[in-house]
């Protein structure tokens, strides 16, 4: 059945459905010379981030199947398709997407049928935004204030019209509203807590107890390397010089899994080189 949605639901579907298409184009697309190099073709790759995003896409009518036997179809053609006549089981793997404005008619058409969520909607496009570091281009999943970049200008306006959003002055930040399409991205924890917020405070406390375990002698002679090498080379030195050493043990002194824990070497490094 269509489904009625007041003018700022229909604005941030709107918005988000061109956000998601964006990204998926960027990541998957031709330009970033994607597994499919047809002009206008994405392929999910079987990955669950980008299976659900085109799922959702075709579900709300503004994709199209781009492959085999299900060619051009949209989501309710294929659902009508006599699945005893089918050469296939399974959905598309390969899509096309409206134009944005197309998007926009379609999303603002009477007859919408959104059998997605608003917040399913919301989840797909947070998994994407937030999940995938395009150039730098990517939107915080902190609880605190973050400055978005251009490219989300057009989604975070029409999400602080629907309050997921406040602005403080240049910047912006979640509000509780959205917690329920974070938690649902694996972005917050039950207690809306950003994950990576928690994890950064974890990683510095490991990277703190694996410096005091360490002589002074060897860590001066590793803020010096850290000072001098790229996180890449000290990364190499930790696992040639000193992994056998001072770094194959937790704080608690038990035996890592893996001695050269990337997070850890990371926190330490960028410890070490900020120190004066």
């Amino acid at each position: 059945m269509p489904v009625v949605l007041t003018l700022p639901e229909r604005l941030l579907v709107a918005e988000l459905t061109i956000g998601v298409a964006r990204r998926l184009h960027a990541i998957l697309g031709p330009k970033a010379n994607g597994a499919y190099k047809e002009s206008d073709v994405v392929f999910h790759g079987f990955a669950s981030d980008f299976e659900d995003c085109c799922d959702v896409l075709w579900r709300l009518g503004v994709a199209r199947a781009s492959d085999g036997e299900l060619t051009n179809l949209t989501f309710q053609a294929f659902k009508n398709l006599d699945p005893a006549g089918r050469k296939t089981k399974m959905g598309p793997t390969l899509f096309s997407f409206l134009e944005p404005e197309d998007i926009r008619n379609a999303l603002f058409s009477e007859l919408l049928e959104t059998s997605p969520k608003i917040d399913e909607l919301l989840s797909s496009y947070l998994r994407i935004a937030c999940g995938y570091d395009l150039d730098g281009s990517i939107l915080s999943t902190k609880r605190e204030p973050f400055v978005p970049q251009n490219e989300f200008k057009s989604e975070i306006d029409a999400l602080e019209r629907s309050g997921y959003v406040e602005r403080l002055g240049p910047a912006m930040i979640w509000t509780d509203k959205i917690a329920p399409a974070m938690q649902a991205a694996y972005f917050w924890n039950a207690d809306v807590q950003s994950l990576a917020a928690v994890n950064e405070v974890n990683h510095t406390a490991e990277c703190l107890a694996a410096l005091d375990l360490t002589p002074e002698h060897t860590k001066r002679l590793l803020e010096i390397e850290a000072k001098r090498l790229s996180e890449l080379d000290f990364a190499k030195l930790l696992r040639d010089r000193f992994d056998g050493l001072f770094w194959s043990k937790n704080p608690d002194g038990s035996a890592r899994p893996s001695p050269s824990n990337a997070t850890l070497v990371k926190s330490v490094y960028r410890t070490l080189r900020s120190r004066q």
